[in-house]
């Protein structure tokens, strides 16, 4: 199974929205 800490899925999230937010704005922009 795949066991993860709840603040590493937080972290990994948060590092996702970033990467979404950029590309967004890359396009926008």
């Amino acid at each position: 199974g795949f066991k993860c800490q709840p603040s590493e899925i937080e972290t990994l999230a948060e590092e996702i929205v970033d990467l979404v937010r950029e590309a967004l704005a890359d396009e926008l922009l």
